[in-house]
């Protein structure tokens, strides 16, 4: 990886092999490279904007490639999901980034779109097109601010650190693994079939308070409403999954 700019602004572009991890399951993929450019136009004490765009180009392990989501909870169970794209060759993304912060507040949003080439005939050779984004809003309620450092925000300590910093969010999380259609029957009663790939929708809306005792230690309490629909060929219909999650963290590092 190749880095060169400044603390306002910097270009970095990296080329990578297989991937050194293939724990739990062996999908090493690679390889492939990525660029990411960012600046930040204004950068003072309590007042930032960053802009930022990113590409990464990668081969596909052994010619499969599945996109699935969970709904914002670790221990759920994935509620769509493409299922396993088979002849596929490589995967590019772009991405587009930024936030803002004024004082005690920060909005911080990501777009990203995904191909996944195909190769082959038929309808197994259809390119996947896959797309998500998440905008959210941070308010310190005991009036901290952010720093800002290669081209991330950087989190402050509690100005008290008898009382800690106390923090509200809310975001908001879009997903869509639909790259098809359902085709009608061509006779009466028959069995509709799907041209292309319907993974699912997912939006979530998440509510959360944050509250950093010390520097090293964070209590996170969210409540996450999850709004997705995917289509059920058992059923030939789409599907619905709504549900409500509430979610509990403790974090101490050192």
């Amino acid at each position: 990886m190749y880095n060169y700019g400044t603390n306002d602004w910097a270009i970095a572009a990296s080329y990578f092999t297989r991937e050194l991890t293939e724990h739990p399951s062996p999908t090493p993929h690679g390889p492939g490279y990525g660029v990411r450019a960012y600046w930040a136009p204004i950068n003072d004490k309590g007042s930032i904007l960053h802009l930022g765009v990113s590409y990464n180009n990668y081969d596909t392990f052994t010619d499969t490639q599945r996109w699935r989501v969970r709904p914002q909870a670790d221990l759920a169970n994935r509620i769509i999901d493409t299922s396993n794209l088979l002849n596929t060759d490589r995967i590019a993304t772009v991405g587009v980034e930024s936030f803002w912060v004024s004082g005690p507040f920060k909005l911080q949003g990501e777009y990203m779109d995904s191909d996944t080439e195909r190769y082959g005939t038929g309808a197994s050779a259809n390119d996947f097109s896959g797309k998500g984004a998440y905008l959210s809003a941070l308010w310190n309620i005991t009036g901290e601010t952010w720093g800002y450092k290669g081209g991330v925000p950087t989190t402050p300590g509690p100005s008290e650190p008898g009382k800690g910093m106390w923090q509200l969010g809310l975001r908001y999380d879009t997903i869509d693994l639909n790259d098809g259609v359902v085709v009608a029957p061509t006779t009466p009663g028959g069995t509709p079939s799907v041209a292309g790939v319907l993974g699912g929708e997912m939006d979530a809306y998440t509510l959360g308070v944050n509250w950093y005792w010390r520097s090293n230690f964070k209590f996170m309490l969210n409540y996450v409403a999850v709004d997705s629909s995917k289509y059920q060929r058992a059923v030939n219909s789409v599907v619905d999954d709504n549900p409500n999650i509430f979610e509990a963290r403790f974090q101490f590092y050192w």
